[in-house]
């Protein structure tokens, strides 16, 4: 049977392939093609496809843009209530209230140091006392931050430096006064002593982390705390720790609820999905995985 297909381009006289339909020479169609010899095309996208896509990008864009605007607005307004912003990560801040410390505590000083320790005392609240939160794109805020979240090396130091000094300007008051052996000036002078201890950030951080009363001898206790961009990584999926919680560990020699020092200590870090996702697991004795654990006699 012989072929249907022409051996020659009808237009130009070129010759043909038996399987070609075009010319190759001057491109005229030689043979007509069926529908199922014809190749598959996509349908190009119709005009409601286009717009729906359109419609649900719109949509994404405009709910990205309310959310970011109500974000603004709510730092706004905290910064209005004078909130300070100690870190702004675009998606995210990091805002804290400051204080100027407790009334009692700033007449007990006035009394007993005559200002100085109102100074010292003031400026420390100041500079790293009060409330802190996180507040986030889309409203999943974090509230309660720890004091030491978000507070230079530089801030820590120094109003240690100024407690350390507060409290060493009055024990050399209750010294003098102790001397005298007067009674008016021994009572005043066991009230500059009392002022002093708590001046010291040794004794404000042993009576922090104080336990109750009717604890004596060693003791083991895990704190959890809030931390941001660590160096170490997750205990759980050893991803890196941009925002999550450290659990520490810590054994202590307490007396009558007052730790006086730590025999041992360390700590583990989880990132805030394996935190919060499997929270119940990480409620398991820590010191049998902490990371880092260090035998002190005293860290404080």
């Amino acid at each position: 049977m012989s072929s249907t297909r022409p051996n020659f381009c009808s237009h130009c006289g070129a010759d043909l392939l038996e399987t070609a339909n075009y010319c190759p020479q001057c491109g005229t169609q030689c043979r007509e093609t069926t529908p199922a010899e014809r190749p598959e095309t996509k349908s190009a996208p119709t005009a409601a496809t286009s717009s729906t896509s359109a419609t649900n990008t719109g949509e994404s864009d405009d709910t990205d843009r309310a959310a970011r605007t109500s974000f603004r607005r709510r730092v706004e307004a905290h910064l209005v209530d004078g909130w300070k912003m100690e870190s702004d990560r675009g998606d995210s801040v990091l805002i804290r209230n400051p204080e100027y410390g407790s009334i009692g505590v700033h007449l007990l000083l006035l009394f007993f140091t005559g200002g100085v320790g109102n100074l010292a005392y003031g400026w420390y609240c100041y500079t790293q006392r009060g409330e802190r939160r996180i507040l986030r794109v889309g409203g999943d805020d974090t509230v309660g931050i720890p004091e030491d979240v978000g507070s230079s090396d530089t801030v820590g130091v120094s109003a240690d430096l100024m407690g350390y000094v507060g409290g060493a300007f009055s024990l050399l008051m209750a010294a003098v006064m102790l001397s005298s052996l007067q009674l008016p000036l021994v009572i005043l002078g066991a009230f500059f002593f009392l002022a002093a201890l708590w001046m010291i950030p040794a004794t404000r951080r042993r009576w922090r982390d104080r336990h109750p009363p009717t604890t004596f001898g060693h003791t083991r206790s895990i704190d959890e705390t809030t931390r941001f961009d660590t160096d170490n990584p997750c205990v759980v999926c050893s991803g890196s720790v941009e925002e999550g919680i450290e659990r520490a560990y810590r054994e202590e020699y307490v007396l009558a609820g007052i730790p006086l020092f730590t025999t041992a200590s360390g700590a583990n870090h989880y990132c805030r999905s394996c935190a919060s996702g499997d929270s119940s697991g990480l409620a398991v004795d820590d010191s049998d995985d902490v990371t880092t654990e260090t035998a002190v006699e005293t860290e404080y």
